[in-house]
């Protein structure tokens, strides 16, 4: 008798989990109006980038995996800028630090006026993203020259503007991962 009922509880289950990937494809794999797979926006200015629904955290396992094997896109060089000011648009700040180079981000006191700043910002999208200088980069450091169109909430008090910003982000992958580790207003 019990054997019956192992057969027709693995039978239902199966039926649920076939149930669900079809739900899920029907849906474009958003389950609950969450994306479980990536998605893909564009830009007429800027190529267009996976937006990361799942942030890997476990970035230097992602950098050395085959990309193929990677359940998330592994971000490329200018896609760790996409997506750390994607972050910051969304109001993720605690994503936005994934990005970001231990040493940029400092201490406690240096990663809650981090915060602080980024929460100013009612969106920011990139209008441009081009490499600065490339004859000066090595195996491990990039400068790229980013516009950003920034709009802050009222009563702001940054050193942002409403519109167009110009910063010279300077990535690192002395960790073995590109990272931001410099982000200024020159270069």
């Amino acid at each position: 008798m019990s054997k019956i009922w192992i057969v027709v509880i693995s039978i239902v289950a199966g039926t649920i989990v076939a149930g669900a990937v079809v739900f899920l494809a029907l849906n474009n794999w958003k389950c609950c109006g969450i994306p479980v797979l990536p998605t893909f926006t564009s830009s007429s200015a800027v190529q267009p980038t996976p937006t990361i629904t799942a942030i890997r955290t476990d970035l230097e396992t992602c950098e050395k995996a085959p990309q193929n094997a990677a359940p998330v896109p592994c971000p490329k060089v200018e896609d760790v800028i996409r997506q750390f000011v994607t972050a910051i648009d969304q109001g993720r700040v605690q994503d936005a630090f994934i990005y970001m180079a231990d040493s940029l981000i400092g201490d406690d006191t240096s990663k809650q006026s981090w915060g602080v700043t980024f929460n100013e910002f009612e969106s920011g999208s990139i209008t441009s993203l081009d490499a600065y200088a490339p004859e000066g980069w090595t195996n491990t450091q990039r400068v790229y020259k980013v516009v950003l169109n920034v709009v802050l909430k009222p009563d702001a008090d940054i050193l942002w503007d409403n519109g167009e910003n110009t910063r010279w982000f300077t990535l690192d992958k002395s960790s073995g991962v590109w990272k931001i580790l410099v982000i200024a207003t020159s270069p």
